[in-house]
Formats: structure tokens, C-alpha cells, sequence
């Protein structure tokens, strides 16, 4: 394998630990590569146990450099879970793509956003 997917396996595996169905850990060899245009990919997990098999998509850009704070943040920040995946999922599925609801502060009205 490429030294550029051995550095992508190693992102999935940093982000995406266990099988969300069984929770098994993922092993190198269960991560391929499927597919790449411009700076995404796409990858798949795929679990010996459960046989579950899981895609994910990768975007990487070049544009900026981190901080040394900011990588510090991310070093210490916790692994994501099936759960935090989910809430994910859920959100999307009702997002609107009106991205300005999510940078706006809410109005004073008294009530927490919806």
C-alpha cells in the first residue's frame, strides 16, 4: 500500500476503533480503499465478526496548518463513538443545508434553540 494510504488507514483507525454493531476493534487489514477524487476518498471498514461493513467518506484539505494548540486539542479530544456517529446521522437527516442557523447567535427570546 501507498505511504499516502497507510497515513488515511491510520485516520479511519484513530477516529473509527471498533465495529459500531459489535464493537470489535478494527485491524489494518480491514480497511480498504475504494475510491478517491481530488482531496476525498472513500474507505471501507469491514468486521471479521459480524461480517457488518461500513463506508466511510474522508476529506482532507491543504489549504491551512494546524496550531500547535489546536493539534493539542485534538490530541486530547475523546475518540468518536457509534452514538456521537449517530447524532451525526440524525442531524443530517434534517438538515436543511442552511448552514447560517448553526453560525447565528440566537435571538433573546427566552427560549433554548430548537
Amino acid at each position: 500500500m501507498s505511504e499516502q494510504g497507510k497515513w488515511l488507514r491510520q485516520i479511519v483507525l484513530q477516529v473509527i476503533r471498533c465495529c459500531p454493531h459489535c464493537q470489535r476493534p478494527y485491524e489494518d487489514a480491514d480497511v480498504r480503499l475504494l475510491g478517491q477524487k481530488d482531496d476525498s476518498w472513500i474507505l471501507s471498514l469491514y468486521c471479521r465478526s459480524c461480517h457488518v461493513l461500513a463506508v466511510v467518506g474522508l476529506g482532507v484539505s491543504s489549504t491551512g496548518e494546524l496550531s500547535p494548540r489546536e493539534i493539542e486539542h485534538f490530541k486530547q479530544a475523546p475518540p468518536l463513538t457509534s452514538d456521537d456517529l449517530l447524532d451525526m446521522h440524525l442531524f443530517l437527516e434534517h438538515f436543511d443545508g442552511d448552514f447560517r442557523c448553526l453560525t447565528e447567535r440566537p435571538a433573546k427570546s427566552g427560549k433554548p434553540p430548537q
